[in-house]
């Protein structure tokens, strides 16, 4: 072979030992999450797990109620604020939170129940992922220990003002003190379409802003029952079976319990590439940890998912 043709070859080794195409740089910006307090817990239990998997996501989440999550998500930004929205506020890194104010960003709203005809009608582009499902335990005060079943009917009677004394449904002979979330609340939208179903809750109801306010005004009042979700269950809190079922997450997983729902982030339109790999990340072993550790019946043990 002569010198020429041996430089030909030299030549197209190298050409084949180049070095492969350097991979694209991992993903970087910022999750916005806004919306109902429920869900709020359960992304707030697994956003930093989510951070460690992808140090260059900032990830914001703030808890202004289930019907402005799904608005904004819709709207893809906050609007309709005549004010700064104070709300329960979380980021990774600190230093982002702060109240919501109009025209920020929304990548994910937070709805603690499935959509309202109405806010699909209005918001057609919008996407509904099922990470978790949630029950919703009906709670009572300390002293109303003679309580401890009530049918779905029943309940619904005592929420409607139809039963005024506890004796009326097995309990003490004393009237019956009725305790709800504000409407604003994804658990309040979720309370009316699965035990209220078309009936009106009592006027004389007391209405709660936080989860903390309703374990408070019902502890702190004899007599009385509200209703909160698995996520939010304390020891401070005395939880009562609905038609014979108790409010675990068992009997959530297995669809026993009346009142479950689903816990879901809604996007506008196919979820982009930042927002896949959050939804990803929720049907990770650690994030159904994390999920189960706050109450939590997560999506991924069951046959649930985006739809």
């Amino acid at each position: 072979m002569n010198r020429f043709f041996a430089s030909l070859f030299a030549l197209a080794a190298l050409a084949g030992c180049s070095d492969p195409p350097a991979p694209p740089p991992p993903p970087s910006g910022l999750l916005r999450f806004a919306g109902s307090n429920t869900v709020y817990d359960a992304v707030v239990q697994i956003a930093p797990g989510f951070r460690q998997r992808n140090p260059r996501i900032s990830v914001r989440i703030s808890g202004d109620g289930t019907a402005r999550g799904i608005k904004w998500a819709g709207e893809e930004r906050a609007s309709g604020l005549e004010m700064p929205l104070t709300s329960r506020a979380f980021s990774i890194p600190d230093g982002n939170t702060g109240p919501t104010t109009n025209g920020e960003r929304v990548d994910f709203g937070m709805s603690s129940r499935e959509l309202f005809n109405s806010e699909r009608e209005a918001y057609t582009t919008v996407v509904t992922h099922a990470i978790a499902f949630d029950g919703i335990a009906v709670i009572t005060h300390p002293g109303l220990g003679a309580v401890q079943n009530l049918t779905l009917a029943q309940l619904r009677d005592v929420f409607a003002g139809r039963v005024t004394r506890w004796n009326e449904v097995g309990g003490p002979d004393a009237p019956v003190r009725v305790v709800v979330r504000d409407a604003i609340s994804g658990t309040a939208g979720a309370w009316s379409e699965l035990v209220m179903r078309g009936a009106t809750v009592t006027m004389s109801a007391t209405s709660t802003a936080q989860p903390a306010d309703m374990i408070a005004a019902v502890n702190g009042s004899e007599n009385s029952i509200g209703y909160l979700s698995f996520a939010h269950v304390t020891p401070m809190t005395r939880t009562i079976s609905i038609d014979g079922v108790a409010p675990t997450e068992d009997s959530v997983a297995r669809q026993r319990y009346p009142i479950r729902r689903p816990i879901l982030l809604v996007t506008n339109g196919t979820p982009s590439a930042m927002e896949s790999l959050f939804l990803d990340y929720t049907r990770t072993p650690e994030a159904v940890a994390g999920l189960r550790m706050r109450g939590f019946v997560p999506a991924a043990a069951t046959d649930g998912g985006a739809r």
